[in-house]
């Protein structure tokens, strides 16, 4: 295997030291040290070739609670490398009830190729825990910005900057991003001075005196470009800064930078999302010939040539270049670079890397990603490692050398002859006779249609159903799974739907069942994770071979909502003679519900009517839209109910056909369990995919979200014990919009993708620097033993599924 000489000779050293002194335990940092910073998150530095040194501290405040603030600290390369990473622990009453000492970490790098270095520091239930520690660091890098980006509250979004530092001035140097401008600063020491915002010309726009805790500018309307500065008297308090790390505008690219002085300032926004992928890897055979494309983004306002260079490992075995020199890309446009590559016949095994640089030739400031070409003459797809550990800056792409030519946009379905159907960004596509074919809707222009649930369902005749928005009015789409012809019926306007899916192991010869939530805004909402909801069953009919929808079914008006981006849990399956959906409800305090109390109830096809609720479980926390349940049906027509929770234990039951006794209730397992993922199979087994917390007494040392698999025989009613299926890259809270499905040979398919909700790293990807989703991102894997083994899912296996009937 190749060196990778030609771009970092990397040492890597560590130096702890505690400082117990009474000058720091009055919140006094090492002379040169930029300290009381309590936004963990990241440091950007844009390094020169030389010695690159990072000095962090961290000092834990006097709490009387007993809590692990255990900080990670990452520092990773322009190429997204992972250069050194360590551990600042501060484990749960170490410091039993006073001020922990200061400790300190350094990282030593030689920088061959100049770009931006950025230590990530995550911290255990940060930003619950801003306000006991702060944190400091020290770099000879000339040019510097602190992201005041964390991790994920269950609230509005805000990133502020928090600072408890010395008693001495010190300013915050940042680039407005709203076309208004208000300042707001809170928890201020009552006569602290004179608070000073300046323009880039240096004015002062606005100035205050008032020291009550909390001040607040007026709206700035005149908002100059460049960088301005908010001068502050002491280094306390909480700033916040409309558009720029709170209220932000809509589709806004959230990045709230700032540093200490305008020299130091650079615009990251043009380095950070202008090479995409930072990481890009290919398995290739010997004498293989091809083309790896990366993409380059202009966040300028003008028009920018960038020059490219491609600089190969010593040895490489080939030749690897691009096929221009340069490239103009226009104002806030993306374009592509190619690089083509020749392996030579002889190549041996291994892994040989490349570097594409990319620079702006006005400013001649650079970034630069790594190609990796896996060479194996004989090549085999191995079984995936379980759990999965995904890596920083890998688990998109690189990590697998994932290329498949299938759409990855959302999980598959499998009609009646296992063809797979899959929604994606452009419409509904199925792979019909070795291609994928999109399925057209006559009428709708393509920018008018948008399928925005990813679930579809079938029935007995072969047609597949989903649920789309044409001209912004929902639908129910029914296509024929042969000649692709689709027609469609109006649905009821606004709420969240869910449709009938492979929660049910059989077809009928009706279509899928369909529950609607919509918000009720009529009654006062006084509930932080729900609202009050009605919720809707409609059961869409075949009328004289057309497709009909007939008025909707009231089940409840105190439903508590859904949550569908994880799990993709089932409310509602069916059998010939009965549709049974579950769902959750909102309760007062004087309930004192010791959760989200959990229903059922049936629908009878010949009746029309729908059965009295029966109440299964209660689902903790109250009053939490997390707590979504799932209802399944195997083969036996059997009905299955699990409770959504969040971070709490899973509750099962189970109820024969034709029956409302329910089994006792078991609890799944004894974890912090949320977002049910499950689908059974033929044999009347379950397959359970979902979050958990890895922390506290279960999980010593840890404190992240993990995904984990459990599987019920259908011999029994208790479950396996739970195994890890997936491990964050990044130790810190995270979702992995998990979907499992299976086909018609009870061949099982998952769908994920990692979403850590730490936002400089997270929105470190330029597909996500808006929270939306590329669906580049997400990975599918198979199962041909009932979940023993998993492979990543290869083209092959998808057109083998679509073989089987023929």
């Amino acid at each position: 295997m190749a060196n990778r000489g030609w771009m970092l000779n990397i040492s890597i050293v560590l130096v702890l030291a505690l400082y117990m002194g009474s000058a720091f335990a009055q919140s006094k940092w090492p002379e040169g040290v930029i300290g009381g910073l309590q936004h963990t998150g990241a440091l950007h530095m844009y390094a020169l070739p030389g010695p690159l040194t990072v000095d962090v501290y961290k000092r834990d405040f006097k709490t009387d609670a007993k809590i692990d603030r255990t900080a990670i600290v990452f520092l990773t390369g322009p190429d997204g490398s992972v250069l050194a990473q360590e551990r600042i622990a501060s484990p749960p009453g170490q410091w039993e009830g006073k001020e922990g000492p200061l400790q300190h970490i350094r990282f030593v790098t030689d920088v061959v190729h100049a770009g931006v270095y950025t230590v990530l520091i995550t911290c255990h239930d940060d930003p619950y825990l801003r306000r006991n520690q702060a944190w400091g660091f020290a770099t000879n890098a000339h040019r510097y910005v602190i992201n005041a980006g964390t991790g994920h509250t269950d609230s509005r979004r805000e990133e502020p900057i928090l600072l408890y530092g010395e008693r001495k001035p010190t300013s915050i140097f940042f680039k407005p991003i709203a076309s208004t401008l208000r300042v707001s600063i809170e928890q201020i020491p009552a006569g602290a001075g004179t608070i000073e915002l300046r323009d880039p010309t240096g004015k002062i726009v606005w100035k205050s005196d008032e020291m009550a805790g909390k001040v607040m500018s007026e709206e700035i309307t005149d908002v100059m470009a460049g960088i301005w500065e908010l001068k502050m008297p002491i280094a306390r308090g909480k700033i916040l800064i409309k558009g720029f790390n709170h209220e932000f505008e809509a589709g806004q690219t959230v990045l709230p930078i700032w540093s200490t002085s305008k020299s130091s300032y650079f615009d990251l926004e043009n380095l950070h999302w202008l090479l995409s992928p930072r990481r890009l890897s290919r398995r290739l055979k010997p004498g293989e010939q091809g083309t790896l494309a990366f993409s380059v983004s202009n966040n300028q306002s003008k028009s920018i040539t960038y020059d490219l260079a491609v600089r190969p490992d010593p040895g490489f075995p080939g030749k690897v270049n691009t096929i221009a020199s340069k490239i103009q890309v226009s104002p806030k446009a993306v374009d592509t670079v190619y690089v083509d590559y020749q392996l030579d016949q002889e190549s041996r095994d291994g892994t040989y890397q490349f570097a594409l640089v990319v620079t702006d030739s006005a400013t001649h400031m650079q970034a630069f990603s790594l190609g990796e070409l896996r060479v194996e003459r004989e090549r085999t797809d191995a079984a995936i490692t379980l759990p999965l550990q995904y890596r920083l800056f890998e688990h998109d792409q690189f990590q697998f050398a994932y290329e498949p030519d299938y759409p990855r946009d959302n999980e598959f379905y499998f009609d009646t002859k296992n063809n797979p159907w899959i929604v994606t960004s452009v419409g509904l596509k199925t792979l019909k006779n070795g291609e994928w074919r999109l399925v057209p809707l006559p009428g709708y222009a393509s920018n008018e249609v948008d399928f925005k649930l990813s679930a579809l369902g079938t029935d007995a005749n072969g047609y597949v159903y989903g649920i789309a928005h044409l001209k912004q009015q929902p639908h129910i789409v029914r296509v024929d799974g042969e000649t692709l012809q689709a027609e469609v019926a109006v649905l009821p306007n606004g709420g969240a739907y869910s449709i009938e899916t492979s929660g049910t192991s059989i077809d009928t010869q009706s279509p899928p069942a369909i529950v609607r939530q919509v918000r009720d805004r009529t009654k006062k909402n006084t509930f932080k994770k729900t609202a009050i909801h009605t919720v809707e069953l409609i059961v869409p009919e075949i009328r004289d071979g057309k497709l009909h929808v007939p008025p909707s079914i009231k089940v409840s008006h105190s439903g508590h909502g859904v949550s569908q981006h994880s799990g993709r849990p089932n409310l509602v399956v069916s059998d010939e003679d009965e549709v049974h959906l579950v769902w959750g409800e909102i309760s007062q305090p004087e309930d004192n519900a010791p959760g989200v109390p959990v229903y059922t109830a049936s629908y009878d096809r010949k009746s029309r009517k729908l059965s009295e609720k029966i109440l299964v479980a209660y689902a903790p926390p109250v009053n939490d839209a997390h707590n979504t349940p799932s209802i399944l049906m195997d083969g036996k027509q059997q009905r299955h109910i699990i409770t959504g929770t969040h971070n709490h234990p899973f509750v099962y039951r189970a109820a024969k056909k034709g029956s409302d006794s329910w089994t006792d209730p078991v609890y799944v397992s004894d974890l912090e369990q949320t977002y049910v993922g499950a689908v059974p199979d033929q044999s009347g087994g379950i397959h359970l995919l979902y979050r958990i917390w890895q922390r506290g007494n279960n999980f010593p040392g840890l404190f992240q979200t993990a995904l984990y698999y459990q599987y019920k025989s259908p011999s029994k009613n208790d479950w396996s014990l739970p195994n890890a299926f997936a491990l964050p890259a990044l130790p810190a809270y995270s979702v992995y919009r998990h979907r499992i499905t299976r086909d018609r040979r009870d061949y099982l398919y998952v769908s994920m993708q990692y979403w850590s909700t730490w936002s400089p790293y997270r929105e470190s990807y330029r597909s996500d620097s808006k929270r939306n989703q590329d669906t580049k991102t997400r990975i599918n894997l198979i199962s041909k033993d009932n979940g023993v083994t998993w492979y990543m899912l290869t083209d092959e296996d998808l057109h083998q599924a679509a073989n089987i009937s023929r």
